[in-house]
């Protein structure tokens, strides 16, 4: 049975309609309790003028699962959905960098702190859809203040090098009282593993060598934290400074 040319048409007006309904309702009380369909429909209303998402969104929930599967599947992936054409693919596999850009852009104004749990709370960002592991290093300056935070290496999906002479050197660079190191574990735990040991005791005796403390070492996983200085193996490895509250090991960062 053919599709008539008033239906069409009424069609048409429906779904422009529905188009104005959502943009209105994102307007008025923002995104937070959007259903994932609808606010893949939102975004793919930048890149899809006229068509239908509606159908296309549910599709790419079916096929990945979640909307942060979405947004982490590569662009060749993402074009195998039907009615996702390359730049529709391209829009959405970028936003996960755009909000890591976002989030890091809002911490990079000098701040001081009071506890060195605080400095977490900046690396989270750089940890943000993050599939590989990377290391940084944070600079801590005199009166409690977080320096330069430093991408000091990317590595594979389980593993990172742990660049000790880098490390001395941008600390050296930086004229830093102390240094806090971050990496993540992609999929996996917030907990130090037996290569995390290892590094984290050779790079504090590097840093020790030229009389600057490591002061933390942050392990990531999955929107949580482990500061490794909580495990009784890790003790002697830490200096005492930015030491002013006892630290919740493991907790989870809002």
């Amino acid at each position: 049975m053919k599709t008539s040319r008033n239906e069409k048409q009424a069609a048409a007006v429906d779904h422009r309609g529905h188009r104005n309904r959502l943009r209105n309702r994102a307007a008025a009380e923002g995104i937070a309790h959007f259903e994932p369909h609808n606010l893949l429909e939102l975004l793919m209303f930048y890149t899809i003028p006229r068509a239908d998402t509606n159908d296309t969104a549910h599709r790419l929930l079916d096929t990945f699962g979640s909307f942060s599967a979405v947004l982490d599947a590569s662009c060749t992936d993402l074009m195998r959905v039907h009615g996702v054409g390359a730049e529709t693919a391209h829009f959405l596999h970028m936003l996960p960098d755009v909000f890591r850009v976002y989030l890091k852009d809002r911490t990079d104004s000098p701040r001081k702190m009071e506890k060195v749990e605080e400095v977490a709370q900046v690396l989270l960002p750089f940890f943000v859809g993050q599939k590989r592991e990377v290391l940084y290093m944070v600079c801590l300056q005199a009166g409690n203040a977080i320096g330069r935070c430093i991408e000091i290496a990317e590595g594979t999906t389980t593993q990172v090098a742990m660049q000790a002479r880098r490390i001395v050197s941008e600390a050296i660079l930086s004229e830093c009282v102390g240094v806090v190191l971050a990496h993540n574990h992609p999929g996996g735990k917030a907990k130090a593993s037996n290569a995390d040991y290892a590094a984290t005791a050779h790079i504090a005796n590097a840093l020790n060598a030229v009389d600057i403390p490591l002061v933390e070492h942050f392990v990531f996983a999955d929107g949580r934290f482990a500061a490794l200085s909580e495990d009784s193996r890790f003790l002697p490895f830490f200096g005492d400074a930015y030491r002013t509250v006892p630290k919740n090991p493991t907790m989870e960062m809002n």
